[in-house]
């Protein structure tokens, strides 16, 4: 019997979608990124905040600075 209550717990995990922490927006947590800085490029912004922080800014992964963001080609 343990196997088929793990077999059902698994499977409804998979049809959740979950996104991992790396694969969220580092600013609002919440959404895909979809941007990464020119200077370092880390993977940093979803769209809409990408839009906010796209003149520049320090990265939230490693505090260097960048002058603007690239879209990543996925």
């Amino acid at each position: 019997m343990p196997a088929l209550a793990t077999a059902s717990s698994s499977s409804s995990e998979s049809r959740t979608p979950r996104m991992d922490a790396g694969t969220l927006c580092m600013k609002c947590h919440q959404s895909a990124i979809e941007f990464e800085t020119n200077s370092c490029h880390h993977p940093c912004f979803c769209r809409p905040c990408a839009m906010k922080c796209a003149s520049g800014g320090k990265c939230k992964t490693c505090g260097q600075f960048y002058a603007g963001l690239t879209h990543l080609r996925r």
